[in-house]
């Protein structure tokens, strides 16, 4: 389901953060899914020690929280909030 999709996809975000790592250009178009999510295109990974971090994992995070919402998803209140919190 959708619901399960958008789990893995907040949990990949979180696993790349904890590796020191932000995706950079993250949306539908570079989240692959069968049975599993996957992140592709890195071109413009960056560390998450870099200056623009911030903006750059905030911007994945609405593009992600964008798509899933258009796509008729209830996402929980405070949960992007949550999530910014991590950078």
């Amino acid at each position: 389901t959708l619901k399960i999709v958008f789990d893995d996809v907040v949990e990949n975000l979180k696993k790349l953060l904890k590796s020191g790592m932000i995706h950079g250009d993250l949306s539908e178009f570079n989240i692959l899914y069968n049975d599993r999510v996957v992140f592709i295109d890195f071109s413009q990974a960056t560390m998450t020690k870099d200056d623009n971090a911030k903006e750059y994992y905030k911007r994945d995070l609405v593009n992600v929280f964008r798509f899933f919402e258009k796509k008729g998803l209830k996402i929980e209140k405070g949960l992007k909030a949550e999530l910014e919190k991590l950078v």
